[in-house]
């Protein structure tokens, strides 16, 4: 082969490669926006109140909100300590997003008392029961849950499950 059509051919290589990384990159934004966009709404957060607590300029969650850029690892930590949430989830989607905490306490320590107690398929309803109410927004107030919102998350999951 000609010198110049094996140049031309590694150019082309390069180029394929340089654009699936640049998707990939895009993709990871997205990703990192959708679940930012979703913490921050399940909280009934306003950006500018995100803002104060994490105490990052607006303008910088605006980048993280908008799939604009990625979070450097300090501003990931201090984004994830936030929202309680892990940052390995956050930033990729992998694993569970709450956050396990290393100190327990009295409630923390019943609960698994009791789930280490259950068999397998009571631990699967609760498990996922859990997995759905963590995923609805918060209540405006601190309240108990509603029964409104406990009917419907059963009714979702039996929906699920048949």
């Amino acid at each position: 082969m000609p010198k110049s059509h094996a140049s031309h051919d590694q150019t082309n290589s390069s180029n394929i490669g340089t654009k699936q990384s640049f998707a990939k990159k895009n993709e990871e934004k997205a990703g990192f926006s959708e679940r930012l966009a979703f913490l921050i709404k399940r909280l009934n957060l306003s950006d500018a109140e995100f803002s104060r607590r994490s105490g990052l300029p607006k303008n910088t969650i605006s980048r993280y909100r908008n799939a604009e850029s990625l979070p450097e690892v300090r501003h990931l930590f201090t984004i994830a300590e936030t929202l309680e949430v892990d940052p390995e989830w956050l930033l990729i989607g992998t694993g569970h997003p709450i956050r396990m905490n290393k100190a327990s306490g009295p409630h923390q320590d019943k609960l698994i008392d009791l789930f280490t107690a259950l068999d397998d398929e009571a631990k699967q309803f609760l498990l996922r029961t859990a997995t759905l109410l963590w995923s609805r927004p918060m209540p405006e107030t601190n309240s108990v849950i509603s029964d409104s919102i406990v009917h419907d998350v059963l009714t979702e999951y039996r929906g699920e499950k048949n």
